[in-house]
């Protein structure tokens, strides 16, 4: 009985010793590993978000960029895969709302190529200054694509400001609302339906669209609208073309 003890005394310290030998790569990844699948990852970077928006102006272009610079932070510290970034909005990030996609976006704009699907409740800024993948979101949103590089968005219903200050990519819209590609300077939209002031500043880029507003093209620098009908066309710089037969042969299959 003795003997039998011995030996189980040994083996644990032995199970002990080894469980503690790791090189240092090893223990770096299994942290990394535990880390970003631990089910309490997606509550850290939810806590980290509300604590920082606590003192913030919601409205206002600079807490636009922080929640964005944040985002991106967190999205270097956690290391999340496509997937998982797909599920730490929809499972827990979109009931916050409000400009809650700046801050997604940030953790979008460090993936090198991607395939998402957002489902949005309401929410504010999904898709700024994306620079590739593709998005498909659900649910209105406003400023969708904003200052976007890159990539593809495709949305069947979005809210006002749609691509605005876009520079590159390209969008595919349902219904949208007023303020479509509001100075964009590059980049493609595609909408069915637009309210007013569709291309409103907009410098460069091309908007297609199958039905707008009033005001199309105001105070426009460049770029060029194609509209199968609208109520009225502002006063502008952009190449205006109101013209059904157009738009059909413009838009293609993407509407």
């Amino acid at each position: 009985m003795r003997a039998s003890e011995d030996k189980l005394g040994k083996g644990r310290i032995i199970f002990k010793l080894t469980r503690s030998i790791r090189i240092p790569e090893e223990n770096e990844n299994f942290r990394r590993y535990t880390q970003s699948t631990s089910s309490d990852v997606f509550n850290e970077i939810a806590q980290a978000y509300v604590e920082w928006a606590r003192s913030k102006q919601g409205w206002m272009y600079e807490a636009f960029e922080g929640a964005f610079k944040l985002g991106r932070k967190l999205s270097s510290q956690y290391n999340l895969s496509a997937q998982r970034i797909e599920s730490l909005f929809n499972d827990v990030l979109a009931k916050f709302g409000g400009i809650i996609g700046f801050f997604i976006s940030g953790f979008l704009r460090n993936l090198d190529d991607f395939s998402i699907r957002l489902k949005v409740r309401s929410a504010s800024g999904i898709g700024f200054r994306m620079k590739g993948g593709r998005l498909y979101v659900e649910g209105k949103t406003s400023f969708l694509g904003m200052e976007m590089e890159d990539g593809e968005i495709v949305t069947p219903l979005a809210g006002n400001y749609l691509g605005k200050g876009m520079r590159g990519g390209r969008i595919v819209a349902g219904t949208a609302g007023d303020w479509v590609g509001m100075e964009m300077k590059g980049g493609k939209i595609v909408v069915k339906k637009a309210g007013n002031a569709l291309g409103f500043g907009m410098e460069g880029g091309e908007i297609i669209a199958r039905e707008a507003g009033a005001w199309v093209g105001e105070s426009s620098k460049g770029g060029k609208i194609i509209v199968g009908r609208c109520e009225s066309v502002g006063s502008g710089k952009a190449f205006i073309t109101v013209d059904e037969v157009q738009f059909r042969s413009q838009a293609g299959a993407a509407l």
